[in-house]
C-alpha cells in the first residue's frame, strides 16, 4: 500500500511539472513574438498576404517570379497568354456568380479578401493543406449577353513553390464545380 501511494504522488508531480514545463515553453513563445519583431515579421511573411495587387485582365501579365496559372477568355486577355482558355457559360453572369460563390461557401478553407462588384471581380484567399500557406485566387466574370457568361481566373502561389501542379488542379476544381451541369 505504500508504494502506491508514493506512486500517485511521484505520476501527479509529473503531471504538474510537465505542465509547468509546457506552459513555460508556450510564455517563451509567446514572449519571444513580443520580443523580437522580427520573428512576428518572419511569421506574418509566411502566413499573410499582405496588400494584393488589383488585376485588370486585359492588361495583366502574370509575373514569371510567381508561380501561377491563368484561365482567360482569348478576347479578353490580350496581352498575354493565358495557360488555358477560359470557357464560355449558357448562364447569365448573375447565375455564374450565385455558382461561384455556393462554391466558395461549400470550401472550409476558402475566404473572400476583396469584393469589387461593378467589375465582377473577387479575390480569395485558400490555404494550402500542408503548411497553411496562403494561394491568391482573382476572378473576374464577364458578361457576354443576357444568357451567356464566362470567366477569368489566375491562381497564384506566395510561398512553397514546392508543388507546380496546384494552382492547375485548384483552377481546374473551381472550373469543373461552377460550370453549370
Amino acid at each position: 500500500m505504500l508504494f502506491k501511494k508514493s506512486d500517485k504522488k511521484i505520476s501527479l508531480l509529473g503531471v504538474i511539472g510537465g505542465t509547468a514545463i509546457g506552459l513555460s515553453l508556450i510564455m517563451l513563445v509567446v514572449a519571444g513574438l513580443f520580443l523580437f519583431p522580427q520573428t512576428r515579421e518572419y511569421l506574418g511573411e509566411r502566413f499573410e498576404t499582405g496588400t494584393l495587387e488589383t488585376i485588370d485582365f486585359k492588361k495583366f501579365s502574370p509575373s514569371e517570379e510567381t508561380l501561377g496559372y491563368l484561365v482567360c477568355p482569348i478576347d479578353i486577355c490580350i496581352d498575354n497568354s493565358p495557360d488555358n482558355i477560359a470557357p464560355e457559360f449558357e448562364v447569365p453572369i448573375t447565375q455564374l456568380r450565385k455558382i461561384l460563390f455556393e462554391f466558395i461557401d461549400s470550401q472550409g478553407s476558402i475566404s473572400l479578401q476583396s469584393l469589387d462588384m461593378e467589375n465582377q471581380r473577387f479575390d480569395f484567399i485558400e490555404k494550402t493543406t500542408s503548411m497553411r500557406f496562403p494561394d491568391i485566387i482573382t476572378v473576374q466574370l464577364f458578361d457576354l449577353s443576357p444568357t451567356r457568361s464566362t470567366i477569368a481566373i489566375y491562381s497564384r502561389s506566395l510561398k512553397g513553390y514546392e508543388d507546380e501542379t496546384r494552382n492547375i488542379n485548384r483552377v481546374k476544381r473551381w472550373l469543373d464545380y461552377i460550370t453549370p451541369r
